[in-house]
């Protein structure tokens, strides 16, 4: 298997992409397989009905999701300069990441959405039936605002700002982060009848027609500090890989003071116990999970760049499915959403696993292909970039 990666792109962006994407696929599997997932983001008690082994993997997954979002910050500054050495003009860079991310959010209402309903059925003997699966995540009456289409957003309100300093990014993100947990505390999440604007802008749940997981902020806020990163990094790569070292443990200290001195960080106040420590919101993202879990991204980020030195089959693996990440988002999709036709609620973490991996190594080998055979087209597909 080669890995020949795009000249626009660093290999230790896809790796780091790699990574954060197979972690991810964990709670995306355990959404099909299991009918509890969708508790642990509108709840505060989620270890409560989860057990141990679901909470711990279910938790490490979703820290992976922040950094998607840095990432496609990243993604935008190494995408805009390319396209600088190719002769574009900033408006015309702009067009082609709105495009993109107008393609995302189509993506999240024609693909992700319908799929996402496969996890409503089961194989009972020979024939499909659907199936009470605990919560109403997902359907098909309701316009799903999911992770893509939040991507979507942010891909088209960056795309006009490649050109703004660094600093005034850093603010812009802090703004848009501090906004949207204002709106939360402001508003608060218990209104079952919230106006669909506020749904949309910063408070998840469902008021139909629609129903909002990721909602535009603080979502919005993380792009940015991602273009500032992958500016940096193009510039002083040692010190940049330094200072997100530093910056990790900095907010990882940070989550522990206001975890242990139980301060107002989250929607609600902490349980006790190792559980209840680490038992925050997700979805709407707390203070708590955006410190843990952009530390965690960062830490991520600063191995990535050790472990990237010496060639391996994982890593080659990981740098082929950071390469093609909405290809790959697809195509566990799918796969996992097949698996949980066959596969019981009460499955064993061991069966979780081995059908984990099992789904990847079927992925690995079509992203390959998709890798080697597409090479003109690969730069400019729609398929390869979030």
């Amino acid at each position: 298997m080669k890995t020949n990666t795009s000249q626009t792109r660093l290999a230790l962006i896809d790796f780091w992409r790699g990574v954060l994407l197979v972690i991810l696929s964990l709670l995306i599997l355990w959404y099909f397989i299991g009918n509890n997932i969708g508790a642990e983001f509108w709840t505060n008690k989620q270890f409560a009905i989860l057990p141990h082994f679901q909470f711990w993997a279910t938790f490490v997954a979703s820290l992976a999701i922040p950094s998607i979002f840095i990432l496609l910050g990243a993604s935008i500054i190494l995408y805009s300069k390319n396209k600088k050495w190719a002769s574009w003009n900033t408006p015309k860079i702009a067009r082609t990441l709105a495009t993109r991310g107008i393609f995302l959010i189509a993506l999240q209402f024609l693909i992700e959405n319908p799929l996402r309903l496969l996890a409503n059925f089961r194989f009972q003997g020979f024939s499909i039936k659907q199936i009470d699966t605990g919560f109403e995540f997902y359907s098909s009456n309701l316009l799903y605002f999911g992770v893509l289409s939040s991507l979507g957003f942010c891909l088209i309100f960056w795309s006009v700002l490649t050109k703004v300093r660094s600093k005034q990014l850093i603010a812009i993100s802090i703004i848009l982060m501090g906004l949207g947990w204002a709106i939360i505390n402001l508003k608060g999440l218990s209104n079952p009848n919230e106006a669909i604007y506020f749904r949309f802008l910063a408070i998840p749940g469902f008021t139909i027609p629609i129903k909002v997981g990721f909602a535009l902020l603080p979502w919005l806020g993380l792009p940015g500090l991602g273009m500032v990163l992958a500016r940096y990094y193009r510039k002083q790569p040692l010190k940049t890989l330094k200072f997100t070292a530093i910056l990790a443990l900095v907010l990882i200290l940070a989550f522990v003071v206001l975890r242990w001195k139980n301060l107002y960080d989250d929607f609600s106040m902490r349980d006790n116990g190792l559980l209840g420590f680490f038992n925050f919101s997700k979805l709407p993202p707390s203070l708590s999970y955006f410190l843990v879990s952009i530390s965690f991204g960062l830490a991520i980020f600063y191995l990535s760049f050790h472990f990237i030195k010496k060639r391996t089959l994982v890593r080659d693996a990981l740098i082929v499915f950071g390469s093609s990440p909405l290809l790959f988002y697809i195509l566990q999709l799918f796969l996992f959403g097949v698996a949980g036709l066959f596969i019981d609620f009460s499955v064993s973490p061991v069966v979780t696993i081995l059908t984990w991996i099992s789904i990847l190594t079927i992925i690995l080998p079509i992203l390959d292909y998709f890798e080697h055979n597409f090479k003109v087209l690969k730069n400019e597909s729609l398929w390869n970039y979030f």
